[in-house]
């Protein structure tokens, strides 16, 4: 975020720095990765009068629900894969939203509104907090205007000091009283337009999901217009059924008919045959649009695995025989694509749907070429051209490979610069993970493979890039994003000798280049101490600029790499110990990377927390080889490790109550009383009245 420092500060300046702080990095994400429909495909939805099948509309009119003064959702709903999610783009990108929007102002000013829940994606893709952030980004940006009525305290912080650095991280608290500040502008200056796409995608039960439907509704009274698209899931259909809707899978088979006959067209293969046997590609094309039953997604695939097919040569009437095998219910129609992947391509489909799945949500493109490439041969990422018609010729060639390999399962989405590999669409990944199937899927790759450990090594080899600055938008927020998503995989590496021994020469070398990386930075007052060698790379991530002795032993235990302490420790037993003002690697293990860090990057990461049952394993290993301390730095001074405990116990008392345990557990039952740190003097601290927590958790054989 950039800092605007000035004696007359830019009010737009002032908005729109308040608005980059509540933007998270995934935002867009969703939306880049739904497919443009083709130039006519949807753009009936914009029809005044829809036609009518026995004196009956087929759809409610957009465009006069657009303009009349109704406070009801328009539902747009349909079968999974129906086309929901690109109607909605055609909508939000359409001339004719903004026409009909203006019609029906009077004196008020518009403010668009869009968000596409993905259950797949990062946890404010797909919940009711990351809403609100979009709706309060997009507002800021929208209406400069509006930031001192929607943020008063950021506003006024700002033109007091005439500055727009070191606004604090927003609390959760701050989203809803800034929410709610934009919906009782609804009706007064602005008129609200909410398109929220994937309301079934949400990671919140349903009812909840429509409980915030109503409070906009009704904390607005007037001036809010809202669609939204969804499964037809009981709960919604309960709520929306009686209003305004149009249910895709019955209004498609024209925009469906017209993408078969352009796709097939374009096909070299299929126009040989068109020529030998025109009636019989005709049929062809008929029947699959009978087969579709209105699912879009459905014609989609299939399409793309019978193009597959007439490029290597396949004949018309084998063609039709494929169709007629291929079901047409989507997750029999994945196990059909499965069975039909060559033998010799199913290892490369296993490892990459396992790193997909690693990854926790959509993956960098060059991450997975990376990893694809390094499976045969180790990459020397300096020697490789940066010129963007390299770029976009590898992302050409990890598309192939792909579609080879996994039949179109995974795909490429975006271009070259942000693009990503995902599962084609829920209805793949939801296929995939089942149990059985992803059993099957593993089974088909080396028994030694670990997914995370190929991140580790890729993310790592990024880093090494000696262009890597140059390449990216490289600061310390989003370098140390990189950090934290490498050292997070680093964690979840299966602990066997192979695996240590390769996860510690990555970490070492991510250790040597961010260090490098650091230096060729140039951030003022930093870098400097990076030089003089009074702080590491890593000190910069804390929240008090150390003396140096935190490394990466204490980012390791910070986010519980266990196999990397237990490398360490034998070669480094005196940096287990605290020295001076550092915390020592104990404190850190115990307290996480949450406390420490000066970046709070969970609202943009995609990975998952630390398992607690991992953070104790780390405690429990530390404290079995006698790495301890007795105080703990706090502000200006030190206090005891109770204390410290107590003042964060209450955001996992389970957890901490558990360390307790250990602690008493690992033979420090004369000191912890002789200091008062005994479970039960804890437990009351914390309001318990009984040991039996402590006694469930550290009964287990985990611990």
């Amino acid at each position: 975020m950039a800092d605007y420092t000035s004696a007359n500060i830019d009010s737009r300046m002032v908005s729109s720095a308040i608005a980059a702080g509540v933007e998270f990095d995934t935002i867009q994400l969703r939306e880049n990765a739904i497919p443009k429909s083709f130039e006519t495909t949807y753009s009936w939805i914009f029809q005044d009068e829809p036609p009518v099948d026995q004196d009956i509309p087929r759809w409610h009119s957009f465009p006069k629900w657009l303009q009349d003064d109704s406070h009801e959702v328009y539902w747009i709903t349909g079968k999974p894969g129906s086309g929901k999610s690109t109607i909605m783009k055609l909508i939000l990108q359409h001339e004719s939203l903004r026409d009909a929007l203006s019609q029906s102002l009077g004196s008020l000013r518009p403010l668009l509104v869009k968000y596409y829940a993905w259950h797949p994606g990062s946890t404010l893709q797909k919940s009711l907090e990351g809403l609100k952030r979009t709706a309060i980004h997009q507002a800021l940006k929208q209406r400069p205007e509006l930031a001192p009525s929607l943020t008063p305290r950021r506003w006024a912080f700002c033109q007091v000091l005439r500055s727009t650095s070191g606004l604090p991280a927003w609390d959760s608290w701050e989203i809803e009283e800034s929410f709610e500040a934009l919906l009782s502008l609804c009706g007064k200056t602005i008129k609200l337009t909410l398109f929220v796409d994937g309301l079934d995608e949400f990671d919140t039960p349903p009812i909840e999901v429509v409980n915030c439907i109503r409070h906009i509704k009704a904390r607005c009274h007037s001036g809010i217009k809202v669609c939204a698209a969804s499964r037809p899931w009981t709960e919604f259909q309960d709520e929306f059924n009686d209003g305004p809707m149009l249910q895709m899978h019955l209004q498609t088979q024209e925009d469906m008919r017209d993408f078969i006959t352009k796709s097939f067209a374009g096909n070299r293969g299929f126009l040989e045959q068109q020529q030998l046997r025109p009636e019989a590609t005709s049929q062809l094309l008929a029947d699959i649009l009978q087969r579709a039953n209105g699912v879009f997604l459905w014609v989609s695939i299939v399409t793309k695995y019978l193009l597959n097919d007439f490029s290597e040569g396949q004949s018309i009437s084998q063609a039709q025989d494929t169709l007629g095998h291929l079901p047409t219910d989507l997750s029999s129609l994945y196990d059909v694509i499965w069975a039909g992947i060559r033998p010799q391509h199913l290892a490369d489909a296993s490892y990459m749907m396992q790193v997909l799945r690693a990854a926790d949500g959509p993956l960098a493109w060059f991450i997975m070429w990376l990893i694809e490439e390094s499976r045969f041969a180790p990459v020397d990422i300096n020697a490789l051209p940066t010129t963007l018609t390299w770029k976009r010729v590898a992302m050409k060639s990890l598309k192939r490979k792909l579609a080879a390999r996994t039949k179109c399962i995974l795909e490429v989405c975006g271009d070259s610069d942000g693009g990503y590999v995902d599962f084609i669409h829920r209805t793949a990944r939801d296929w995939a993970v089942q149990p059985d199937k992803w059993e099957l899927i593993c089974a088909l790759a080396a028994e030694d493979f670990d997914p995370h450990l190929s991140i580790l090594q890729a993310r790592t080899l990024m880093i090494s890039d000696g262009n890597y600055g140059d390449r990216n938008r490289t600061s310390t927020t989003n370098v140390w994003d990189l950090v934290t998503r490498t050292l997070l995989h680093a964690g979840e590496v299966k602990d066997t000798p192979t695996n240590r021994e390769l996860l510690v020469h990555s970490l070492n070398l991510l250790d040597a280049h961010l260090e490098r990386l650091y230096r060729t930075l140039k951030i003022p007052g930093l870098t400097e101490l990076v030089e003089s060698g009074g702080l590491g790379w890593y000190d910069l991530g804390s929240f008090q600029l150390r003396s140096g002795d935190n490394n990466l032993i204490g980012l390791a235990a910070q986010f519980a790499v266990l196999p990397y302490v237990k490398a360490a420790l034998p070669k480094c037993r005196r940096s287990f110990a605290p020295h001076g003002d550092a915390p020592g690697p104990l404190e850190l293990a115990i307290f996480g990377s949450s406390y420490f860090s000066l970046y709070h990057l969970h609202d943009n990461d995609l990975c998952l927390p630390i398992p607690c049952e991992r953070r104790l394993a780390t405690v429990r290993y530390l404290l079995e080889q006698g790495v301890y301390q007795s105080r703990v730095l706090l502000g200006s001074g030190t206090c005891s490790l109770k204390d410290a405990i107590r003042r964060v116990s209450s955001k996992d008392p389970e957890y901490y109550t558990a360390v307790i345990g250990l602690l008493d557990q690992m033979g420090l039952k004369a000191s912890a009383k002789s200091k008062g740190l005994r479970i039960k003097d804890f437990l009351e601290d914390m309001g318990h009245t009984s040991l039996s927590t402590v006694k469930l958790i550290t009964d287990k054989k985990s611990l």
